[in-house]
């Protein structure tokens, strides 16, 4: 789903020319969307790409749906936004580089396929 992601943020406006929805759904699709939304209408674009390690920090396969909680220890220093139309560096100064996002992962669908369904943004945990 990241590859995905970082693919989207290069052109908020060509989300479609991802395949974000074969790894992410639910609340996670919307409130990425809702970003990738916004960023269109600031006329935003990422250059670079962000550095990423996972840790999966739960598993439960006896609940229905399966379902697994995922850390991501994101690195964003080396990916910054730029307005496309000048390619100017609008990055927020004190803005953390390196904080932790939270997914619940499950087993959603027809295809019974793992999916990212929700995720939360920690910018206040270091990683």
């Amino acid at each position: 789903m990241r590859e995905e992601e970082t693919k989207a943020h290069v052109d908020p406006g060509k989300v479609v020319d991802t395949k974000l929805t074969d790894y992410a759904t639910d609340k996670a699709l919307a409130s990425i969307n809702n970003q990738l939304f916004q960023y269109e209408q600031l006329g935003l674009v990422f250059k670079g790409s962000p550095e990423s390690s996972f840790t999966v920090t739960a598993v439960n396969l006896k609940g229905k749906p399966h379902s697994s909680t995922v850390e991501e220890c994101l690195d964003t220093t080396a990916w910054k936004p730029v307005k496309k139309s000048t390619g100017k560096d609008v990055s927020t100064q004190g803005q953390p580089r390196r904080y932790v996002m939270t997914y619940r992962v499950e087993v959603f669908g027809t295809k019974a396929q793992w999916m990212v369904t929700d995720l939360t943004r920690d910018k206040g945990r270091s990683c």
